[in-house]
C-alpha cells in the first residue's frame, strides 16, 4: 500500500509507448495517488491529474512516499485544495446516489429451493444486492482519462493567475463530463470526454481511432468470444433474473449446485479457517440461453459458476494461464481429409469439463450470489474449492494439462504443429476446450476409443456423428458432400434487427464501391434504429469467420465503427442482412477435388479508404485493405479480410504485404500437412501454390516476393514481410500471376458489383 494523497510521477504517454521527447521535456507528469484500482491488478493505482481533474489507473509510475517533492507554494497549495474541494463534492454526490440505489434494492425476492438440504445445503435463491453495488462503486471509479499533453501545453502559455482561473473551468467541466458518464454508460472511452457540443463530442481523437482499430482487429480473429462478448443470451445472475423465462434460470441455478456437490467440488468451511493472508475470492453466475442451430429455438437454460478471475493476484493464486486451441483450418483440413478417404468421425463431449481436473493449488470462494445455506449466512463460511472451477485465470490451462495427461496415458501423441491434435495409429482426436472429434479409418474402432476415455475417468458423452460443432451446424447433402451453415445464427441476426417481415433482399453484401467513414457530422445511430449495433456486429462477425466469406469484407468496414455509429453505418447493416435474408441456406460446401492441390488466394485494395474529408480523425483512410483465402482440394479452410497495420506507400508495397500476411497463415497449414504425410495419412502435395493478383506495377511485388534483392524503397519491409523468401528459395511455395477477373480474394478486399461478386462467391461457396 502507498501513502494516500501523496505525490505520483507518471511515465508520459510518448514514453511509454515506445516514443522519444526532446531533450529538456520533462519524462514525467505529476498526479496525486487515490488508492489501489478496484478494476486491475493489485500493482496498479488510482492517479488524479491535477491539472485536468481526471482520474485514470497508473502503473509506470514512481511514489513520493513522503512527500519530498512537494513544493508548498502558496500557488500550489491553492491549486491543490481546490480539487480536494471538488473531489470531496464529487464523493458526497455519489454516495447519495449509491444510498438511493441500495434503497430501491433490497427489496429482492427469495426463491425456494426443492433439492435435498444435505445434497445442495441450499434454502433460498435470491438476488444479491451487494455486486451490484460493488459494480456501481467500480463505475463511479471508472474515470477516463483525456491528452494530458494538451492540458500541459494550454497551461504552460498562461500566467499564475490565468492558470488558477483555467483549472477552476477545467474543474466544472470535468465535473459535468463525469455526471454525464454515469447516466450513458454505452458510450465509449473518446465519446465521453465532456463534450460541449455534438460537433466536437462526435469528432473522434486521431491517437484513440488508430489504437480503436487495431484493438478491434484483433478481438474480431476470435469469432467466438467477439461474439460472446455482444451476445443477448449470454448474461449476469441479477440480469437473468429480470428475464420473463427467469424460472428456467432459476432451474438452471439449482442444477449447476447440485452438480457441484455431488461431485465434491467444493467444502464449505467457516471464514475463521481460512489462513491468513489468503484472499477469498466472488463467485460469478453465468447465465446462458443454448439454441438448436438449425431453428434458433432455445434448447437449453445454462447456469455455469464461476470464480471470479478478475480478483486474482499473480504469484500468489496464478502463475501461468496459456492454454491451446484448436483452430477452424485444423478443423476444416481434417474433415476434409476424412470426406475423401471416407473415414468415420464422431463427435464427443466432456461434461463439466474443467471441474474433472484437481484444483492447481488452495483456494477459497465466496458462497455465490442467491445461494444461502443452514448453517449460516456468508459472512461466516466459505468454499474452499476441491476441483478446477470455471472462471478462473489458469482454469483453462489446467484443464488442458489435464486431458493432455490422460489421453498421452492411453497411447496418444500431441502434435508438434496443434497442441490440440492427437494421433494414435489411424485414430486422430481433435478437441477445443471441451467438444472433441475422433477421425479413424474404422468405424469400429471409434467404439472402443470412446470407452477407452471413460476408463480413464473422463466424464464423456458421444454425440455420434458431428451435426453441431463450436456452433456451426455440419450436415451431409445428397451426394454425400459436407455442407456448413449457421441459418440460426442469420435467422437471429434477422430478428434482432426487425426485418423478419420485409420482403426487399439485395444481391451483395454492400453497395458497389461503398466505403464507409466516421460521418462525425451525421445523425448518430441510435436517433435512426432502435436495435443493438454491437449486438448485430458481433453475430455478424462470428458469421463470417466461420462459414460466411463473402460478407468478411462488409462486416469488417461495419465494425469498425462500432464505437461510435451513425445512420450511414446502421443502413450499411440493414443492405447487409438484406443480404443475408436473400441467401440464407448459403455455406461453405465441401466437394473436393484432389486436383486442385493447395492454393491460397491474396489480394490487396491499396488505399481503398481514402477520403480527404476525413483523413484528420480516421487513420485508416490511408490504409489499404488486405484479403486471402486459402483452398485444400478446392474447399475452402480459411480466409480474412483486414487493415494493413502499416500505411503502404504504393501498389506494390500493399500488395507484398498482402502477400506476405497471407502466408503467415499458409506456412503453418503446410507444416500441418506434412506432419500428416510422416504419419502415412493420404495427403495432396503439401506444397502450396500461391496465387497473386498482377496488374500495372504489381509485377513489382512478385518481383520482390521471388528475387533475393533488396532496393532502398523496399528495405523498411525486410523483417517484418520477407520472412518467407526461404520457402520460396527452396520450392516449397511457388508464386504465380493471375488475372483479376479470377481473383478470388478480391472479394475480401472491397464491395464488387454483382457480376464480380456473385462468380467469387460461388468459387468460395460453391454457390
Amino acid at each position: 500500500m502507498h501513502t494516500f494523497g501523496c505525490p505520483v510521477y507518471a511515465l508520459r504517454n510518448e514514453l511509454a509507448s515506445g516514443n522519444s521527447l526532446p531533450k529538456w521535456t520533462p519524462r514525467c507528469r505529476l498526479g496525486i495517488n487515490l488508492g489501489r484500482s478496484p478494476r486491475h491488478a493489485r500493482s496498479v493505482n488510482l492517479v488524479l491529474n491535477p491539472y485536468t481533474g481526471l482520474v485514470s489507473p497508473q502503473f509506470h509510475v514512481k511514489y513520493d512516499e513522503f512527500f519530498e517533492t512537494v513544493n508548498s507554494s502558496a500557488a500550489d497549495d491553492a491549486t491543490v485544495t481546490e480539487w480536494k474541494i471538488k473531489a470531496e463534492q464529487e464523493a458526497r454526490e455519489a454516495d447519495e446516489a449509491d444510498e438511493k440505489d441500495e434503497e430501491a434494492e433490497e427489496d429482492d425476492e427469495s426463491i425456494p429451493s426443492n433439492q435435498d438440504q444435505e445434497i445442495a445445503n441450499i434454502n433460498t435463491i435470491s438476488t444479491s444486492s451487494r455486486g451490484r453495488r460493488r459494480r456501481a462503486n467500480v463505475r463511479h471509479n471508472d474515470y477516463i482519462s483525456s491528452s494530458v499533453a494538451e492540458a500541459d501545453r494550454r497551461l504552460r502559455n498562461l500566467s499564475n493567475e490565468e492558470g488558477c482561473d483555467q483549472l477552476s473551468n477545467l474543474a466544472s467541466s470535468t465535473r459535468t463530463s463525469l455526471a454525464s458518464a454515469q447516466h450513458r454508460s454505452n458510450l465509449t472511452d473518446h465519446q465521453s470526454r465532456n463534450p460541449p457540443s455534438r460537433e466536437e463530442h462526435d469528432r473522434p481523437n486521431y491517437a484513440d481511432a488508430h489504437d480503436e482499430h487495431l484493438s478491434l482487429q484483433e478481438r474480431m480473429r476470435n469469432p467466438m468470444a467477439f461474439a460472446a462478448e455482444m451476445d443477448g443470451d449470454i448474461m449476469y445472475y441479477h440480469q437473468a433474473m429480470k428475464q420473463n423465462d427467469s424460472d428456467k434460470f432459476r432451474e438452471a441455478v439449482v442444477k449447476e449446485i447440485k452438480g457441484h456437490v455431488d461431485n465434491n467440488n467444493w467444502t464449505l468451511i467457516p471464514t475463521r479457517e481460512v489462513p491468513e493472508g489468503e484472499q477469498v475470492l466472488d463467485s460469478v453466475w453465468s447465465m446462458r440461453r443454448k439454441r438448436d442451430l438449425t431453428t434458433n429455438e432455445i434448447t437449453k437454460y445454462k447456469a455455469r459458476l464461476n470464480v471470479h478471475g478478475g480478483m486474482q493476484t499473480y504469484g500468489l493464486n496464478y502463475f501461468e494461464t496459456y492454454a491451446p486451441v484448436v483452430t477452424w483450418v485444423a478443423i476444416r483440413l481434417l474433415l476434409i481429409i476424412a470426406m475423401m478417404q471416407s473415414w468415420s468421425v464422431r463427435q464427443v463431449d466432456f461434461v463439466m469439463a474443467y471441474t474433472q481436473a484437481p484444483i492447481e493449488r488452495d483456494m477459497y470462494m465466496r458462497i455465490p450470489p442467491g445461494i444461502s445455506t443452514s448453517f449460516g449466512d456468508k459472512r461466516d463460511f466459505v468454499l474452499k474449492l476441491n476441483q478446477n472451477l470455471y472462471g478462473q485465470k489458469q482454469a483453462r490451462r489446467v484443464w488442458n494439462q489435464f486431458l493432455v495427461n490422460k489421453l498421452r496415458k492411453i497411447g496418444l501423441e500431441q502434435s508438434k504443429v496443434d497442441e490440440c491434435i492427437f494421433y494414435r495409429g489411424s485414430t486422430i482426436f481433435i478437441v477445443y476446450v471441451d467438444d472433441g472429434l475422433v477421425l479413424d479409418t474404422n468405424g469400429n474402432s471409434l467404439d472402443g476409443f470412446v470407452q477407452e476415455l471413460k476408463d480413464a475417468d473422463l466424464v464423456v458423452e458421444d454425440q455420434g456423428d458431428p451435426s453441431d460443432y463450436v456452433g456451426v451446424n455440419i450436415s451431409k447433402d445428397e451426394q454425400g458432400y459436407l455442407e456448413f451453415n449457421q441459418r440460426a445464427l442469420i435467422d437471429s441476426i434477422i430478428k434482432d434487427v426487425g426485418l423478419q417481415s420485409s420482403k426487399r433482399t439485395r444481391t451483395t453484401a454492400a453497395k458497389s464501391s461503398q466505403v464507409l467513414h466516421a460521418y462525425v457530422d451525421s445523425t448518430p445511430f441510435e436517433e435512426s434504429y432502435s436495435f443493438n449495433y454491437r449486438s448485430a456486429v458481433g453475430k455478424l462477425n462470428y458469421l463470417a469467420q466461420t462459414t460466411r466469406p463473402d460478407i468478411a469484407a462488409a462486416t469488417h468496414m461495419i465494425a469498425k465503427y462500432s464505437h461510435n455509429p451513425k445512420k450511414e453505418h446502421g443502413d450499411a447493416i440493414i443492405h447487409l442482412v438484406q443480404y443475408l435474408k436473400a441467401t440464407r441456406d448459403i455455406g461453405p460446401r465441401f466437394k473436393p477435388d484432389p486436383s486442385k492441390g493447395f492454393e491460397n488466394y491474396c489480394d490487396a485494395d491499396f488505399s481503398g479508404n481514402w477520403n480527404k474529408d476525413y483523413a484528420d480523425i480516421d487513420p485508416s483512410t490511408a490504409k489499404s485493405r488486405s484479403g486471402w483465402i486459402i483452398y485444400y482440394a478446392g474447399c475452402p479452410i480459411t480466409w480474412a479480410s483486414k487493415l494493413q497495420t502499416q500505411v503502404a506507400l504504393s501498389t506494390t508495397k500493399a500488395e507484398y504485404i498482402a502477400l506476405s500476411q497471407s502466408l503467415r497463415d499458409v506456412i503453418p497449414i503446410m507444416e500441418l500437412i506434412t506432419e500428416l504425410a510422416k504419419r502415412n495419412f493420404p495427403v495432396l502435395s503439401p506444397t502450396p501454390t500461391v496465387h497473386c493478383k498482377t496488374f500495372e506495377d504489381n509485377s513489382g511485388a512478385l518481383e520482390l516476393g521471388t528475387l533475393p534483392k533488396m532496393r532502398p524503397r523496399t528495405k523498411h519491409i525486410n523483417i517484418c514481410y520477407h520472412h518467407f523468401r526461404e520457402h520460396v528459395r527452396k520450392g516449397l511455395i511457388d508464386i504465380q500471376p493471375i488475372s483479376t477477373e479470377l481473383q478470388t480474394a478480391d472479394i475480401l478486399t472491397k464491395s464488387l458489383p454483382q457480376n464480380l461478386f456473385v462468380r467469387h462467391r460461388k468459387a468460395m461457396c460453391g454457390r
